[in-house]
Protein backbone atom coordinates (compact mmCIF):
# COMPACT_ATOMS: atom_id res chain seq x y z
CA UNK A 1 0.00 0.00 0.00
CA UNK A 2 2.99 2.29 0.96
CA UNK A 3 4.58 1.40 -2.28
CA UNK A 4 1.28 2.38 -4.32
CA UNK A 5 1.14 5.93 -2.19
CA UNK A 6 4.82 6.78 -3.22
CA UNK A 7 3.69 5.67 -6.85
CA UNK A 8 0.77 7.87 -6.78
CA UNK A 9 2.66 10.66 -5.45
CA UNK A 10 5.58 10.01 -7.73
CA UNK A 11 2.53 10.30 -10.58
CA UNK A 12 1.40 13.51 -9.39
CA UNK A 13 4.57 15.53 -8.92
CA UNK A 14 5.26 14.41 -12.71
CA UNK A 15 1.52 15.75 -13.97
CA UNK A 16 2.08 19.14 -12.01
CA UNK A 17 5.12 19.51 -13.53
CA UNK A 18 4.23 18.73 -16.96
CA UNK A 19 1.14 21.24 -15.98
CA UNK A 20 3.25 24.07 -14.73
CA UNK A 21 5.84 23.22 -18.18
CA UNK A 22 2.51 23.90 -20.34
CA UNK A 23 1.02 26.66 -18.45
CA UNK A 24 4.72 28.49 -19.30
CA UNK A 25 4.45 27.03 -22.51
CA UNK A 26 1.23 29.02 -22.96
CA UNK A 27 2.88 31.94 -21.38
CA UNK A 28 5.70 32.28 -23.85
CA UNK A 29 3.58 31.54 -26.77
CA UNK A 30 1.23 34.24 -25.33
CA UNK A 31 4.35 36.69 -25.21
CA UNK A 32 5.82 36.02 -28.81
CA UNK A 33 2.07 36.76 -30.12
CA UNK A 34 2.34 39.78 -28.22
CA UNK A 35 5.34 40.86 -29.19
CA UNK A 36 4.41 39.92 -33.07
CA UNK A 37 1.29 41.68 -33.11
CA UNK A 38 3.32 44.65 -31.31
CA UNK A 39 5.81 44.55 -33.60
CA UNK A 40 3.21 44.18 -36.45
CA UNK A 41 1.64 47.55 -35.38
CA UNK A 42 4.84 49.43 -35.60
CA UNK A 43 6.22 48.21 -38.82
CA UNK A 44 2.33 49.39 -39.67
CA UNK A 45 2.71 52.72 -38.03
CA UNK A 46 6.58 52.90 -39.73
CA UNK A 47 5.04 52.59 -43.12
CA UNK A 48 2.52 54.80 -43.25
CA UNK A 49 4.66 57.58 -41.59
CA UNK A 50 7.58 56.76 -44.40
CA UNK A 51 4.54 56.44 -46.89
CA UNK A 52 3.36 60.36 -45.53
CA UNK A 53 7.01 62.03 -45.90
CA UNK A 54 7.03 60.61 -49.48
CA UNK A 55 3.55 62.32 -50.28
CA UNK A 56 4.69 65.23 -48.53
CA UNK A 57 8.45 65.56 -50.08
CA UNK A 58 6.63 64.38 -53.72
CA UNK A 59 4.06 67.21 -53.10
CA UNK A 60 6.85 69.73 -53.06
CA UNK A 61 9.40 68.61 -54.84
CA UNK A 62 7.91 67.18 -58.64
CA UNK A 63 5.19 68.95 -60.94
CA UNK A 64 2.96 66.21 -61.99
CA UNK A 65 2.57 65.75 -65.49
CA UNK A 66 -0.03 63.40 -66.83
CA UNK A 67 -0.86 62.58 -70.21
CA UNK A 68 -4.44 61.79 -70.92
CA UNK A 69 -5.07 59.74 -74.09
CA UNK A 70 -5.90 61.88 -77.41
CA UNK A 71 -8.95 62.07 -78.80
CA UNK A 72 -9.43 60.40 -82.38
CA UNK A 73 -12.00 60.40 -85.54
CA UNK A 74 -13.61 57.39 -86.17
CA UNK A 75 -12.13 56.22 -89.56
CA UNK A 76 -8.39 56.20 -86.95
CA UNK A 77 -10.38 54.15 -84.30
CA UNK A 78 -11.78 52.16 -87.35
CA UNK A 79 -8.02 51.36 -88.47
CA UNK A 80 -7.09 50.38 -85.07
CA UNK A 81 -5.85 53.51 -83.64
CA UNK A 82 -8.01 54.16 -80.56
CA UNK A 83 -6.73 57.00 -77.85
CA UNK A 84 -5.16 54.49 -76.33
CA UNK A 85 -2.73 53.02 -78.54
CA UNK A 86 -2.58 56.55 -80.60
CA UNK A 87 -1.20 57.76 -77.02
CA UNK A 88 1.20 54.62 -76.64
CA UNK A 89 2.43 55.44 -80.33
CA UNK A 90 3.53 59.18 -79.48
CA UNK A 91 5.09 57.98 -76.19
CA UNK A 92 6.67 55.40 -78.08
CA UNK A 93 8.09 57.92 -79.97
CA UNK A 94 9.27 60.08 -77.37
CA UNK A 95 10.79 57.37 -75.45
CA UNK A 96 12.86 56.62 -79.17
CA UNK A 97 13.99 60.41 -79.29
CA UNK A 98 15.44 60.68 -76.04
CA UNK A 99 16.92 57.22 -76.27
CA UNK A 100 19.41 58.27 -78.79
CA UNK A 101 19.40 61.82 -77.29
CA UNK A 102 22.60 63.22 -75.96
CA UNK A 103 20.84 65.41 -73.42
CA UNK A 104 20.09 63.02 -71.00
CA UNK A 105 22.92 63.42 -68.76
CA UNK A 106 23.72 62.82 -65.35
CA UNK A 107 22.45 66.72 -63.78
CA UNK A 108 19.77 67.90 -65.60
CA UNK A 109 15.93 66.94 -65.58
CA UNK A 110 14.26 65.96 -69.34
CA UNK A 111 11.05 64.88 -70.39
CA UNK A 112 11.86 61.24 -69.69
CA UNK A 113 11.32 62.15 -66.27
CA UNK A 114 7.84 63.79 -66.90
CA UNK A 115 6.10 61.62 -69.01
CA UNK A 116 4.68 58.30 -68.16
CA UNK A 117 5.71 55.70 -69.87
CA UNK A 118 7.68 55.11 -66.92
CA UNK A 119 5.72 55.82 -63.87
CA UNK A 120 5.84 59.54 -62.72
CA UNK A 121 5.41 58.35 -59.02
CA UNK A 122 5.70 54.89 -57.58
CA UNK A 123 4.05 56.45 -54.71
CA UNK A 124 0.55 56.95 -57.03
CA UNK A 125 0.30 53.19 -57.20
CA UNK A 126 0.12 52.84 -53.60
CA UNK A 127 -2.97 50.78 -52.17
CA UNK A 128 -4.83 53.20 -49.38
CA UNK A 129 -3.24 52.29 -46.33
CA UNK A 130 -5.81 52.68 -42.94
CA UNK A 131 -8.41 54.19 -44.85
CA UNK A 132 -6.23 57.47 -45.49
CA UNK A 133 -5.70 57.79 -49.41
CA UNK A 134 -2.47 59.56 -49.79
CA UNK A 135 -3.11 60.43 -53.53
CA UNK A 136 -5.69 63.17 -52.36
CA UNK A 137 -3.24 64.11 -49.42
CA UNK A 138 -1.09 64.67 -52.41
CA UNK A 139 -3.15 66.64 -54.30
CA UNK A 140 -4.80 68.63 -51.50
CA UNK A 141 -1.22 69.71 -50.44
CA UNK A 142 -0.17 70.80 -54.51
CA UNK A 143 -4.28 72.88 -54.24
CA UNK A 144 -3.02 74.40 -50.69
CA UNK A 145 0.57 75.56 -51.67
CA UNK A 146 -0.39 76.38 -55.27
CA UNK A 147 1.77 73.63 -56.65
CA UNK A 148 0.42 72.98 -60.36
CA UNK A 149 -0.61 69.67 -61.76
CA UNK A 150 -0.54 69.17 -65.38
CA UNK A 151 -2.23 67.59 -67.89
CA UNK A 152 -0.94 67.34 -71.24
CA UNK A 153 -4.39 66.20 -73.12
CA UNK A 154 -4.99 66.49 -77.49
CA UNK A 155 -7.06 65.77 -80.02
CA UNK A 156 -6.16 64.50 -83.95
CA UNK A 157 -8.90 65.63 -86.39
CA UNK A 158 -9.10 64.99 -89.79
CA UNK A 159 -9.92 67.48 -92.56
CA UNK A 160 -9.95 68.53 -96.13
CA UNK A 161 -7.22 70.27 -97.84
CA UNK A 162 -6.81 70.87 -101.87
CA UNK A 163 -9.48 67.83 -101.82
CA UNK A 164 -6.60 65.70 -100.10
CA UNK A 165 -6.97 64.86 -95.99
CA UNK A 166 -5.32 66.19 -93.54
CA UNK A 167 -4.59 65.40 -90.23
CA UNK A 168 -4.28 68.49 -87.61
CA UNK A 169 -3.08 67.47 -84.15
CA UNK A 170 -2.99 69.84 -81.39
CA UNK A 171 -1.77 68.75 -77.74
CA UNK A 172 -1.81 71.03 -74.82
CA UNK A 173 -0.89 71.66 -71.53
CA UNK A 174 -3.72 72.01 -68.84
CA UNK A 175 -4.86 73.63 -66.57
CA UNK A 176 -2.52 76.81 -68.36
CA UNK A 177 -4.61 75.46 -71.86
CA UNK A 178 -0.90 76.23 -73.70
CA UNK A 179 -0.38 74.96 -77.33
CA UNK A 180 2.53 72.57 -76.92
CA UNK A 181 1.74 71.44 -80.41
CA UNK A 182 -0.41 72.57 -83.09
CA UNK A 183 0.16 70.78 -87.07
CA UNK A 184 -1.15 69.98 -90.00
CA UNK A 185 0.40 66.64 -92.03
CA UNK A 186 -1.16 64.53 -94.95
CA UNK A 187 0.20 61.05 -94.99
CA UNK A 188 0.08 57.90 -93.36
CA UNK A 189 -0.86 58.18 -89.47
CA UNK A 190 2.42 56.13 -88.02
CA UNK A 191 4.02 59.40 -90.09
CA UNK A 192 2.01 62.11 -88.33
CA UNK A 193 2.27 60.23 -84.74
CA UNK A 194 6.19 60.47 -85.18
CA UNK A 195 5.80 64.05 -86.19
CA UNK A 196 3.74 64.98 -83.20
CA UNK A 197 6.21 63.44 -81.20
CA UNK A 198 9.61 65.77 -82.21
CA UNK A 199 7.22 68.44 -81.48
CA UNK A 200 5.97 67.98 -78.47
CA UNK A 201 9.38 67.39 -77.70
CA UNK A 202 10.60 70.47 -78.84
CA UNK A 203 8.16 72.66 -76.27
CA UNK A 204 9.00 70.03 -73.04
CA UNK A 205 13.04 69.59 -73.94
CA UNK A 206 14.31 71.86 -76.54
CA UNK A 207 18.02 70.12 -75.53
CA UNK A 208 16.53 66.72 -76.37
CA UNK A 209 14.92 67.71 -79.52
CA UNK A 210 18.42 69.35 -80.69
CA UNK A 211 20.43 66.10 -79.89
CA UNK A 212 17.76 64.56 -81.88
CA UNK A 213 18.03 66.86 -85.53
CA UNK A 214 21.90 66.63 -84.72
CA UNK A 215 22.11 63.04 -85.01
CA UNK A 216 19.76 63.33 -87.98
CA UNK A 217 21.83 65.65 -89.65
CA UNK A 218 19.75 68.21 -89.61
CA UNK A 219 22.18 71.27 -88.39
CA UNK A 220 19.64 73.98 -88.40
CA UNK A 221 16.99 72.72 -86.58
CA UNK A 222 19.55 71.73 -84.35
CA UNK A 223 20.90 75.03 -83.72
CA UNK A 224 17.08 76.45 -83.49
CA UNK A 225 16.62 74.47 -80.68
CA UNK A 226 19.74 75.02 -78.98
CA UNK A 227 19.11 78.91 -78.90
CA UNK A 228 14.95 77.96 -77.58
CA UNK A 229 16.77 76.21 -74.60
CA UNK A 230 19.12 79.24 -74.22
CA UNK A 231 16.09 81.65 -74.21
CA UNK A 232 13.58 80.14 -72.18
CA UNK A 233 13.43 80.53 -67.80
CA UNK A 234 15.37 77.06 -67.62
CA UNK A 235 19.06 78.20 -66.72
CA UNK A 236 19.99 74.97 -65.68
CA UNK A 237 19.86 73.90 -68.97
CA UNK A 238 21.97 76.67 -70.47
CA UNK A 239 25.48 74.84 -69.96
CA UNK A 240 24.58 71.80 -71.32
CA UNK A 241 23.10 73.78 -74.48
CA UNK A 242 26.50 75.05 -75.05
CA UNK A 243 27.60 72.09 -74.71
CA UNK A 244 26.07 70.95 -77.63
CA UNK A 245 26.31 73.68 -79.09
CA UNK A 246 29.74 73.56 -78.97
CA UNK A 247 29.61 70.06 -80.45
CA UNK A 248 28.00 70.75 -83.62
CA UNK A 249 30.15 74.02 -84.11
CA UNK A 250 33.11 71.00 -83.88
CA UNK A 251 31.12 69.33 -86.86
CA UNK A 252 30.70 71.77 -88.97
CA UNK A 253 34.38 72.79 -88.80
CA UNK A 254 33.61 76.07 -86.63
CA UNK A 255 36.13 75.68 -84.08
CA UNK A 256 36.70 79.18 -83.08
CA UNK A 257 33.11 79.43 -82.25
CA UNK A 258 32.76 75.94 -80.24
CA UNK A 259 36.04 77.17 -78.18
CA UNK A 260 33.94 80.24 -77.33
CA UNK A 261 31.07 78.06 -75.58
CA UNK A 262 33.32 75.50 -73.93
CA UNK A 263 35.28 79.19 -72.60
CA UNK A 264 31.74 79.74 -71.14
CA UNK A 265 30.84 76.81 -69.77
CA UNK A 266 34.17 76.69 -68.41
CA UNK A 267 33.60 80.01 -66.31
CA UNK A 268 30.66 78.78 -65.04
CA UNK A 269 31.90 75.12 -64.05
CA UNK A 270 36.34 74.87 -64.50
CA UNK A 271 35.72 71.22 -64.00
CA UNK A 272 32.43 70.27 -65.87
CA UNK A 273 32.84 66.94 -66.77
CA UNK A 274 31.20 66.79 -70.28
CA UNK A 275 32.98 69.91 -71.11
CA UNK A 276 36.35 68.10 -70.60
CA UNK A 277 34.81 65.95 -72.68
CA UNK A 278 34.03 68.21 -75.49
CA UNK A 279 37.17 70.12 -75.56
CA UNK A 280 39.04 66.46 -75.81
CA UNK A 281 37.26 66.44 -78.97
CA UNK A 282 37.82 69.81 -80.14
CA UNK A 283 41.42 69.20 -80.09
CA UNK A 284 41.39 65.85 -81.69
CA UNK A 285 38.98 67.39 -84.94
CA UNK A 286 41.76 70.00 -84.99
CA UNK A 287 44.43 67.09 -85.30
CA UNK A 288 46.24 68.59 -82.22
CA UNK A 289 46.09 64.66 -80.37
CA UNK A 290 48.87 65.05 -77.69
CA UNK A 291 46.09 68.03 -76.20
CA UNK A 292 43.24 65.78 -77.02
CA UNK A 293 44.87 62.34 -75.28
CA UNK A 294 45.55 64.88 -72.41
CA UNK A 295 42.12 66.14 -72.31
CA UNK A 296 40.02 62.98 -72.91
CA UNK A 297 42.43 61.07 -70.23
CA UNK A 298 40.92 63.98 -67.60
CA UNK A 299 37.38 63.14 -69.25
CA UNK A 300 37.32 59.19 -68.76
CA UNK A 301 38.80 59.58 -65.35
CA UNK A 302 35.73 61.81 -64.32
CA UNK A 303 33.20 59.99 -66.48
CA UNK A 304 34.55 56.22 -66.50
CA UNK A 305 31.10 54.29 -67.36
CA UNK A 306 30.36 56.84 -70.19
CA UNK A 307 31.51 55.35 -73.61
CA UNK A 308 31.76 59.08 -75.22
CA UNK A 309 35.13 59.67 -73.38
CA UNK A 310 36.40 56.67 -74.21
CA UNK A 311 35.60 56.89 -77.99
CA UNK A 312 37.54 60.46 -78.06
CA UNK A 313 40.18 58.69 -75.66
CA UNK A 314 40.86 56.20 -78.68
CA UNK A 315 40.68 59.08 -81.42
CA UNK A 316 43.54 60.46 -79.64
CA UNK A 317 45.75 57.22 -79.74
CA UNK A 318 44.80 56.56 -82.86
CA UNK A 319 45.98 60.06 -84.24
CA UNK A 320 49.28 59.36 -81.85
CA UNK A 321 49.51 56.24 -83.89
CA UNK A 322 49.12 53.60 -80.63
CA UNK A 323 46.85 51.55 -82.68
CA UNK A 324 46.71 48.64 -80.17
CA UNK A 325 45.51 51.19 -77.12
CA UNK A 326 43.15 52.56 -79.66
CA UNK A 327 41.79 49.53 -80.60
CA UNK A 328 40.91 48.52 -76.58
CA UNK A 329 39.56 51.69 -76.20
CA UNK A 330 37.39 51.62 -79.17
CA UNK A 331 36.03 48.33 -78.11
CA UNK A 332 35.31 49.62 -74.90
CA UNK A 333 33.05 52.46 -76.38
CA UNK A 334 30.74 49.60 -77.48
CA UNK A 335 31.27 47.53 -74.54
CA UNK A 336 29.24 50.95 -72.61
CA UNK A 337 26.59 50.71 -75.40
CA UNK A 338 27.09 53.54 -77.53
CA UNK A 339 23.61 55.60 -78.05
CA UNK A 340 24.89 56.54 -81.57
CA UNK A 341 24.95 53.80 -84.59
CA UNK A 342 27.46 55.80 -85.85
CA UNK A 343 29.72 54.93 -83.03
CA UNK A 344 29.20 50.98 -84.31
CA UNK A 345 30.66 52.15 -87.77
CA UNK A 346 33.58 53.84 -86.50
CA UNK A 347 34.84 51.04 -84.30
CA UNK A 348 34.22 48.47 -87.15
CA UNK A 349 35.73 50.72 -89.97
CA UNK A 350 38.99 51.35 -87.48
CA UNK A 351 39.20 47.48 -87.04
CA UNK A 352 38.61 46.46 -90.45
CA UNK A 353 41.21 49.26 -91.68
CA UNK A 354 44.07 48.03 -89.07
CA UNK A 355 43.41 44.23 -90.07
CA UNK A 356 42.64 43.24 -86.80
CA UNK A 357 41.59 39.65 -85.26
CA UNK A 358 38.42 41.10 -83.51
CA UNK A 359 35.12 39.33 -84.06
CA UNK A 360 33.91 41.69 -86.38
CA UNK A 361 30.84 40.13 -87.12
CA UNK A 362 29.68 40.23 -83.01
CA UNK A 363 29.95 43.96 -83.30
CA UNK A 364 27.97 44.19 -86.28
CA UNK A 365 25.12 42.01 -84.72
CA UNK A 366 25.54 43.96 -81.23
CA UNK A 367 24.81 47.27 -83.56
CA UNK A 368 22.35 46.10 -85.90
CA UNK A 369 19.96 44.34 -82.72
CA UNK A 370 20.40 48.02 -81.52
CA UNK A 371 19.74 50.09 -84.45
CA UNK A 372 17.93 47.28 -87.10
CA UNK A 373 17.26 50.20 -89.47
CA UNK A 374 19.93 52.31 -89.47
CA UNK A 375 21.65 52.51 -93.10
CA UNK A 376 25.01 52.88 -92.81
CA UNK A 377 25.64 49.90 -90.69
CA UNK A 378 23.10 48.07 -92.82
CA UNK A 379 25.35 49.00 -95.80
CA UNK A 380 28.92 48.31 -94.03
CA UNK A 381 27.34 44.56 -93.20
CA UNK A 382 26.28 43.83 -96.30
CA UNK A 383 29.44 44.95 -97.92
CA UNK A 384 31.34 42.69 -95.26
CA UNK A 385 29.27 39.64 -96.41
CA UNK A 386 29.44 40.40 -99.79
CA UNK A 387 33.35 40.20 -99.56
CA UNK A 388 33.04 37.02 -97.85
CA UNK A 389 30.60 35.07 -100.37
CA UNK A 390 27.80 35.25 -98.40
CA UNK A 391 25.72 36.90 -101.24
CA UNK A 392 21.74 35.60 -100.38
CA UNK A 393 22.66 37.24 -96.40
CA UNK A 394 24.28 40.44 -98.21
CA UNK A 395 21.01 40.50 -100.16
CA UNK A 396 19.14 40.33 -97.07
CA UNK A 397 20.68 42.87 -95.23
CA UNK A 398 20.49 45.55 -98.47
CA UNK A 399 16.78 44.95 -98.88
CA UNK A 400 15.84 45.58 -95.30
CA UNK A 401 18.55 48.32 -95.46
CA UNK A 402 15.87 50.05 -98.18
CA UNK A 403 12.72 48.84 -97.06
CA UNK A 404 13.97 51.20 -94.42
CA UNK A 405 15.71 53.64 -95.77
CA UNK A 406 14.21 53.98 -99.41
CA UNK A 407 15.31 57.71 -100.09
CA UNK A 408 18.37 57.76 -98.79
CA UNK A 409 21.35 57.71 -101.71
CA UNK A 410 23.59 55.66 -99.11
CA UNK A 411 21.43 52.63 -99.47
CA UNK A 412 20.75 53.34 -103.32
CA UNK A 413 24.74 53.21 -103.59
CA UNK A 414 24.99 50.20 -101.21
CA UNK A 415 22.56 48.34 -103.16
CA UNK A 416 23.60 49.27 -107.05
CA UNK A 417 27.88 48.23 -105.84
CA UNK A 418 26.63 44.42 -104.67
CA UNK A 419 28.07 42.23 -106.52
CA UNK A 420 25.58 39.35 -106.39
CA UNK A 421 21.95 38.83 -107.89
CA UNK A 422 19.82 41.72 -107.07
CA UNK A 423 15.93 42.39 -106.75
CA UNK A 424 14.84 43.66 -109.98
CA UNK A 425 12.32 45.59 -108.80
CA UNK A 426 14.51 47.13 -106.08
CA UNK A 427 17.08 47.54 -108.62
CA UNK A 428 14.50 49.51 -111.01
CA UNK A 429 13.02 52.09 -108.24
CA UNK A 430 16.83 52.81 -107.40
CA UNK A 431 17.42 53.13 -111.02
CA UNK A 432 14.55 55.84 -111.55
CA UNK A 433 15.66 57.69 -108.06
CA UNK A 434 18.84 58.37 -109.08
CA UNK A 435 17.69 59.60 -112.49
CA UNK A 436 15.86 62.49 -111.10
Amino acid sequence: MEKLNAQAGKISAQALAKIKNLNFSFERTNNVLDLIKSGSMSLLSIFIVVVVFLTLYKSFNTTDIQVEPLQVPISLTEKGFTSEITTIRLLDEIAKIHKISTSSLPGRKNISNKLPGDEISKLQSLPVVGAIDFKSIQNLLQDTFGISRSRISGEITIITKDSNPTYQVRIRSLPENVLLVDIEKQGDISEVIKASAIKLVESLDPLAASSYYRWNKDTDNSLRMIDEALRNDDSGDDIYALLQRASSYIQRKKFDLAQDDLNQMFKKDPNFPWAINVQSYLFNEQKDYEKGFEWSSKAVKLLPNYWQPHSNLADSLAGLGKIQDAEAEYLKTIELNPTWASQYVDVISFLQTHNKNTDIEKLFHKGIRKFPTNPQLLVLYASYLDKLGRKEQALHYLNIAYKSNPNDPLVWDGYMNFTGPKDPKIESEIKGKQKK
